[in-house]
């Protein structure tokens, strides 16, 4: 992409690049800090796409983490969560392998030094404190060891925390130890670190724009970039148009929704009211029992009855046949491992479903009870944060109301389905709807595998779906299992109906436009062979939909803001050779929502 080098590198002359977009730093009067050293940065996103008649620049508003340029010492506090530096004696290894995790290869800059601010990278903190860790020098011709805090006292000044670790800023080979106060870290380097849920609600609620503000950012952007004053575009012949593309999109007619007993509700901008209409196929729930592994003074045995009896009444008035729990439970985990307590409940009461409170500060025991739920036990369980059982407030019908229709569909049940005259043609025959995904672990955890997965749908409402999982090789994005994948859910499907799916639907996610080509290849491929694995003459036709979130590219409607659920753009900005369009499938609740870019 010739025209997108020239494109970018003026801004890059100017801004902090990272990825397609650029950054600068933030207002001093107008900083927005997450907590742990890490502060919001905003920017735009810029990329050059094919439209049908001409080259399109894309603009868009974005923001993301940067660390916060200062002291070493402030990270130190912030990370630790110290209160005052002054009254801490030392820092122990736990805490220092923390900074070490937190910190590794960040880049930081000497102050120590009148003349020169001397840059290194992070290469981990100490285990010894600057007054106790040693070593060695040449002084008037012998090789002596000094502690780094005497050699700092003597070379420089005393240190204000030589009880304090130090880092390690090059491999063994040449070490180079620093104090943390006479470090600062360097401005401009992007946070690759999984953000914490706080900081997660804070970035949310700093950058989301209702469609007109972000479209006059936009706007204020174009100008920034000031593209047609650029020397380098200016040599290669090339000019932005000031104004956004206009053009004509179309809305598709929401279908209705059908319930139980023949009752059906027509959606209003992409939502509908389920007061008094019960799911199409309820599920019926033997025995069921309800544990708490949230701390008992957070969530009160009192608050776990007040909710049984709040899930129990609205599973009733939707259509779910359900009892009272078989037991209700607050359980320590540090005493009993919760593989252990799942499988006695399964055992002592027959449970089908466990609905488990857990912990909102703690994700780790969210993701050991989905382990040992569905992967050892075999066990239905539904979760709800502790938050959202205790508070009143939250624990609300509504609330509720949605957690019923997970369980409905989890259990078996059917929640809704569409009125048959509405029913499209392609479910009127054997099809099975498959949605593919590859999960990549975050940067700082290089070493877990990528995590590939598939559901293939098992009836023509759709409603219930199998599913296939498979661990793969790191970052890569090709399902290299696929042929395996695609043949399980095929022979599923035809144990489940005792037909053979005359099409295949695939949705298919997280695919970006650089990796499109190899992987509709190689997947489309491995699809094919399945089918002929199974049967030499089996082959059904497959339409392969690549589903597109993050391609930036926002739409405004003129008298309204956001364009009303159910509209589609299929001219002007779309590809002028493949085949693909823009859905704006959902109606959003805070800011400016994207439009999905399929291609199919």
């Amino acid at each position: 992409m010739a025209l997108e080098t020239v494109l970018r590198h003026g801004p890059c002359m100017r801004y902090f690049p990272v990825g397609r977009s650029f950054f600068y730093p933030p207002d001093p009067r107008d900083v927005h800090p997450l907590g742990g050293g890490k502060e919001i940065w905003f920017g735009y996103h810029q990329s050059l796409h094919l439209g049908q008649w001409k080259p399109m620049v894309n603009l868009d508003i974005t923001a993301t983490t940067f660390y916060e340029k200062g002291p070493l010492l402030k990270y130190v506090k912030e990370i630790l969560n110290i209160q005052d530096l002054n009254r801490v004696t030392s820092i122990s290894d736990a805490e220092t392998k923390r900074l070490t995790k937190e910190l590794k290869n960040m880049r930081i800059e000497t102050n120590h030094l009148r003349n020169y601010r001397r840059k290194y990278r992070i290469l981990r903190f100490t285990r010894e404190p600057a007054n106790r860790l040693e070593f060695e020098l040449t002084e008037n011709g012998r090789t002596v060891r000094r502690t780094v805090a005497d050699y700092f006292a003597k070379q420089y000044k005393p240190l204000n925390y030589p009880h304090f670790p130090c880092i390690q800023a090059n491999p063994e080979a040449k070490k180079v130890y620093l104090p943390i106060e006479v470090c600062d870290m360097i401005e401009g380097q992007h946070c690759k670190k999984k953000l914490e849920d706080k900081q997660n609600a804070e970035m949310i609620k700093f950058t989301a724009r209702p469609p007109k503000k972000r479209f006059d950012e936009i706007h204020d952007i174009l100008k920034r970039a000031n593209f047609n004053q650029d020397r380098y575009m200016q040599e290669f012949g090339m000019s932005v148009a000031s104004r956004p593309l206009a053009l004509t999109g179309r809305v598709i007619e929401a279908p209705n929704v059908r319930y139980q007993n023949e009752t059906s509700v027509k959606p209003v901008d992409g939502s509908w009211d389920m007061r008094d209409k019960q799911y199409f196929r309820g599920a019926e729930i033997s025995s069921w029992v309800l544990l708490s592994f949230s701390n008992p003074r957070w969530c009160k045995f009192e608050c776990l009855e007040r909710f049984a009896k709040l899930l129990c009444n609205i599973a009733h008035e939707q259509g779910i046949r359900i009892n009272r729990p078989a037991a209700i439970d607050i359980v320590d985990t540090r005493r009993q491992t919760i593989q252990n307590v799942l499988k006695d409940v399964q055992n002592k009461f027959h449970a089908e479903l466990a609905v488990i409170v857990v912990p909102g500060n703690n994700k780790a025991v969210y993701g050991e009870v989905k382990q040992a739920a569905e992967t050892f036990l075999g066990l239905v369980t539904q979760c709800i944060k502790d938050e959202n059982v205790s508070n009143p407030k939250k624990c609300s019908p509504p609330l509720v109301s949605n957690l019923c229709q997970k369980i409905n569909a989890k259990m078996g049940g059917v929640n809704n389905s569409l009125t048959p005259g509405e029913t499209p043609p392609i479910l009127r025959r054997p099809v099975i709807i498959i949605g593919a995904d590859v999960t990549h672990p975050s940067p700082s955890q290089d070493i877990k595998p990528s995590i590939a997965a598939a559901v293939g749908s098992l009836d023509a409402h759709p409603s219930r779906y199998a599913v296939t999982i498979r661990a793969q090789t790191n970052m890569v994005e090709v399902i290299s299992n696929m042929k395996e994948m695609m043949k399980r859910l095929l022979m599923t499907y035809y144990t489940t109906t005792r037909m053979k799916p005359k099409k295949i639907i695939v949705y298919r996610d997280g695919v970006s436009d650089g990796q499109f080509a190899d992987v509709q290849t190689r997947e489309i491929g491995w699809m094919r062979e399945a089918c002929t694995s199974l049967e030499a003459t089996y082959k059904p036709g497959i339409t392969y939909i690549v589903i597109q979130k993050r391609h930036n590219v926002r739409f405004l409607e003129e008298r309204r803001g956001n364009p009303p659920p159910g509209t589609v753009v299929d001219t002007t900005a779309t590809h002028p050779l493949n085949y693909d369009f823009f859905l704006y499938s959902h109606s959003g609740m805070k800011g400016k929502m994207a439009f999905k870019l399929d291609k199919i």
